[in-house]
């Protein structure tokens, strides 16, 4: 109670720091300037009263949330769909992938008065949660409306557990507030049952991301373009999702690889985009030659991807791939993407993010762990020496790809038994 309480003073107080805060990101980025009412509560007026609104952070929740949007509006005509997120690059991927078929706008901070504002003027039908957002203000001041909230591929780590449960006075409430919680797999489930969810609140569909499949197909020039850069070389590797201090890494060991292999280009693609010519630099200062991945790619040492959405495409031109993210405390991020194309598998040792993925590829002998450029290169150079090997880790990825997915049929039940009737009381006459 005293924690929920200091909670509630906090998000007052912290209001206008708030608001600084998104004024300075501004400055440094100028996506945080667009839309910025929208983040304090005033929705747009066109978005349509009794949607379901799904709430995904980024691009990576937003794609998981795709499949499932498409199945729910095919089954049922005329749904109303409201989709928000958190960062410019999650809202970009919601224009992308899902342009006109429903409404979008950011989602509000987890302060009261704006949840409250944001939901007077959305009033939804139902909240989707995708995967982690547990905000504990945007939870509780929608169920409290009487509007289910549901948690859908929902994963939590031994670390975030761990969190909540030292903050379990105001973690307790939330969750109570929750009418259903779809877990990607047994673990996570176990975690929010420690946590005291009941257990009939619980169930284990499977990670949608198994069956996410690729992101939008490459324009014919891009295509051309990779398809000329896999000529041009012996061999091209990937460094996706990178993280500051990654890229220098990915540099440092893709010099060594060269040294050793010869002919061979590295497909560089930093997490956030906006850092693209950052990474352009480095490249220029370690002595290789980059250019963006939509130019001509005749010798090139390196190109660095410089817009988004098409990472999980480009997995395809690669003979391994790194997944960033996993050598400085992010986490790590999806190493399906690489899966669904056959590519072996690097990553560094933070996977807490993806833990019951990685374990599933590490039963089949399909990650190789590295720690820093020296570990890096000499993973690559092995994969790209053995051809046995990386045979039998290609095969063994795509059938632990084959057997893992079906999760987007069990959600999509599961998510139309929650809705029941008032996916249908709202839709469109």
């Amino acid at each position: 109670m005293i924690i929920r309480a200091i909670y509630w003073v906090l998000s007052w107080v912290c209001a206008p720091f708030v608001f600084v805060h998104l004024i300075v990101r501004g400055i440094l980025d100028g996506s945080y300037r667009e839309r910025r009412l929208e983040r304090f509560g005033f929705a747009p007026r066109d978005v349509p009263h009794g949607s379901i609104w799904f709430h995904a952070v980024s691009a990576g929740e937003v794609n998981a949330a795709v499949p499932l949007i498409h199945l729910l509006r095919e089954t049922t005509p005329g749904l109303r769909v409201l989709v928000t997120t958190t960062t410019p690059a999650g809202s970009a991927e919601v224009s992308r992938r899902l342009k006109d078929i429903v409404a979008h706008c950011y989602a509000p901070y987890d302060l009261p008065w704006a949840v409250g504002l944001f939901l007077k003027r959305v009033r939804p039908s139902a909240l989707l949660l995708v995967e982690t957002e547990l905000w504990p203000h945007l939870v509780r001041k929608t169920a409290k409306r009487e509007i289910p909230v549901y948690l859908i591929n929902a994963r939590l780590s031994q670390k975030s557990a761990r969190g909540y449960a030292r903050l379990r006075g105001l973690t307790a409430a939330t969750l109570a507030s929750l009418s259903g919680i779809a877990c990607q797999y047994e673990d996570s489930a176990d975690r929010f049952r420690r946590l005291r969810v009941p257990d009939d609140r619980i169930h284990v569909t499977g990670n949608v991301k198994w069956d996410a499949g690729h992101s939008a197909p490459l324009s014919d020039s891009i295509r051309q373009n990779f398809e000329q850069l896999r000529k041009n070389n012996d061999t091209v590797w990937i460094a996706g999702s990178t993280h500051p201090g990654e890229e220098e890494v990915a540099l440092q060991a893709h010099r060594e690889i060269q040294q050793v292999l010869g002919n061979v280009a590295l497909v560089l693609a930093p997490r956030h985009v906006d850092r693209s010519m950052e990474v352009m630099e480095l490249c220029r200062r370690s002595g290789l030659q980059a250019r963006g991945f939509d130019e001509p790619t005749d010798d090139t040492d390196v190109i660095v991807v410089n817009q988004m959405g098409y990472l999980a495409q480009l997995f395809a031109f690669a003979k391994v791939a790194f997944i960033g993210g996993s050598l400085q405390g992010t986490g790590g991020h999806n190493p399906i993407e690489a899966a669904v194309h056959g590519v072996p598998v690097v990553m560094g040792p933070d996977q807490h993010n993806f833990e019951e993925i990685c374990r599933r590829f590490r039963e089949r002998d399909c990650l190789a762990e590295v720690r820093d450029a020296g570990e890096l290169s000499r993973a690559v150079i092995e994969l790209v020496k053995n051809a046995d090997e990386w045979n039998r880790q290609s095969k063994g990825l795509l059938d632990l790809v084959a057997s893992n997915q079906g999760a987007l049929t069990l959600l999509h039940a599961l998510v139309q038994e929650w809705l029941g009737s008032d996916s249908k009381s709202q839709t469109s006459s």
